[in-house]
């Protein structure tokens, strides 16, 4: 039996009247309020524990997790493990929050093991046509297995795009005009680990 996921939704959430330091990371302006306000209905959440950013070309995604625990401790159906993400866009020397997602897991062992099989969590999202900023995509995820060594993709125009999965996390943004094709988890000596198209059929 797969685990289940449910998705909490990829929204613009544009920050209104934001004075951040310009200084500031992306990181250091994620709002562990609006990080918990994901978990699902019913649950009580955790503290939030920051993963991992990755930046490119004015753009910024910042991964975090927390537990969201349900009345009965031992109901996996009841708790899960929320990954989240928050899309930045640095406009005008400072760093604005242009969207944010997450999928919730079930943590019973057989979803931990279906996710150390699969090697990687496999999400996308497009926060499109931002006022601030050009659409952004990404492809993102935790990587749960140390054979893993980095994460590709291949574009519609035959373009690969590599992370090495620092901090056990990987982020790629995909060019706002092409779309992923292709996505193979790489291991030891560049063995194919997990390949499959995408989007997933």
């Amino acid at each position: 039996m797969k685990a289940i996921a449910v998705a909490l939704g990829l929204g613009s959430l544009l920050v209104a009247g934001c004075a951040q330091n310009p200084l500031r990371s992306p990181e250091a302006l994620l709002d562990p309020q609006q990080v918990v306000s994901q978990c699902p209905a019913g649950t009580t959440p955790g503290a939030v524990e920051l993963l991992g950013s990755r930046q490119e070309q004015g753009r910024a995604i910042v991964l975090y997790r927390t537990t969201c625990s349900g009345a009965d401790p031992d109901d996996p159906y009841q708790n899960y493990e929320l990954l989240g993400d928050s899309v930045f866009a640095r406009v005008g020397g400072l760093w604005q929050l242009q969207g944010a997602g997450a999928v919730a897991r079930n943590v019973d062992e057989r979803s931990r093991a279906e996710a150390e099989a699969d090697y990687i969590d496999l999400i996308g999202s497009t926060v499109r046509q931002s006022p601030l900023h050009p659409t952004i995509k990404t492809l993102r995820g935790r990587i749960h297995s140390p054979a893993v060594r980095a994460v590709e993709v291949v574009l519609e125009n035959g373009t690969t795009l590599r992370d090495e999965g620092t901090d056990s996390i990987y982020a790629i943004f995909i060019p706002a005009n092409q779309s992923p094709r292709e996505v193979r988890v790489v291991g030891e000596d560049n063995q194919i680990l997990r390949q499959e198209n995408y989007p997933q059929s």
